[in-house]
């Protein structure tokens, strides 16, 4: 998805409702998700990626009290973010 689209898809509201996208910062505690995009930033695409973390993989919330920093588990290794850089990176939530 080039930049351009990918602003048009941000913009429109109904996608987030169809698809229910939402940052990685609002799971809780034990959610799964599905990793959909990373919004661009100065850094964060290729930060992320070389975290292994990229659209397509799936993610579980171990650490979120609301502030600081965000523990997450990525193919059963544990990540640690800025909540900032968390809040950047959109994902679906996985039904159990």
């Amino acid at each position: 998805m080039n930049m351009a689209s990918f602003s048009i898809f941000l913009s429109n509201t109904r996608c987030f409702r169809r698809y229910a996208l939402f940052p990685l910062g609002l799971l809780q505690l034990g959610d799964e998700a599905e990793v959909v995009a990373i919004i661009p930033g100065k850094h964060s695409c290729a930060r992320t990626e070389d975290m292994g973390l990229r659209a397509g993989k799936m993610v579980e919330m171990l650490d979120n009290e609301g502030k600081g920093a965000i523990l997450f588990s990525v193919d059963a290794s544990g990540i640690s973010l800025r909540r900032g850089m968390v809040m950047k990176i959109m994902v679906r939530r996985i039904e159990q």
